[in-house]
């Protein structure tokens, strides 16, 4: 487990240490801690080693003491199989118990990322959208384990992530399925989440003022009720009924901000 850490923390990926670590680990599997467990898990994906061995072996242990789990190795067992590349009905079932168990004990709070690194292009539209809702959360940590670009939070832990994107950018397969994993594992934790592709500023000023109704700072009235010149990103209908109605419960004073900080 040291070992492991150790590469991981420092970026090294000897991939024959690792491999030799991973039959190792899944030998002994049984007589880790649920810290060491998950510590493990999340320093082998880190590292860029997805191997069955020995992730498999730690999905299956982490299962079988699910009812035992806590938030800290609980978030890493969640970090780890969430970017982990492997297709198993395993993991899918360890994410779906954390969740469960996550929102059983309220294990759904949210906690400062201030070193998160943000593109130019996140950083200006995270500018955007705190001039139009100022009670928004920038680079959020989710207790669980995901971060959160942007999030209204709700009290009671059904909180609105906002993810947003270029318009032209283009995932590998293994970037698209971490972000069907995270995305579904926030939605099984309560967490409700948008991903809106925007082309500009502009733009995304537009789909705010479509979801949102109206802005929530003087001197913004001069947003455009049209779509700007250029090309929108697309909407989805479902998930911008379900923003207008969380929207709606924080101006009637439902959505305590305060209460999360």
């Amino acid at each position: 487990n040291s070992i492991a850490w150790a590469y991981s923390e420092l970026q090294i990926s000897n991939e024959d240490l690792f491999k030799a670590l991973g039959v190792r680990c899944a030998a002994t599997v049984s007589l880790f801690g649920l810290s060491h467990l998950g510590y493990t898990a999340f320093a082998f994906v880190r590292a860029g080693i997805h191997d069955d061995v020995p992730l498999i072996s730690i999905a299956k242990e982490a299962l079988r003491r699910l009812q035992k789990m806590q938030p800290v190795p609980g978030s890493l067992f969640a970090r780890a199989f969430i970017r982990a590349d492997l297709e198993s009905p395993k993991v899918n079932i360890l994410l779906e118990g954390l969740a469960s168990i996550a929102r059983e004990k309220g294990w759904t709070h949210l906690s400062p990322k201030p070193q998160f690194e943000q593109t130019d292009f996140q950083k200006q539209c995270a500018e955007t959208i705190q001039d139009f809702l100022p009670s928004i959360l920038v680079n959020q940590r989710h207790e669980m384990g995901p971060l959160l670009s942007l999030v209204l939070p709700h009290c009671d832990g059904s909180h609105l992530n906002l993810e947003l994107d270029p318009l032209d950018l283009q995932l590998s397969r293994l970037d698209r399925a971490v972000r069907t994993r995270r995305d579904q594992f926030l939605e099984d934790l309560g967490v409700q989440v948008l991903r809106l592709k925007v082309r500009d500023q502009d733009d995304l000023r537009y789909h705010l003022l479509q979801i949102f109704g109206h802005p929530a700072k003087p001197g913004m009235d001069d947003i455009p009720a049209e779509p700007p010149a250029s090309e929108v990103g697309p909407l989805d209908e479902e998930a911008v009924a379900m923003c207008g109605h969380v929207w709606n419960e924080m101006e009637s004073g439902r959505v305590q901000h305060e209460s999360l900080l």
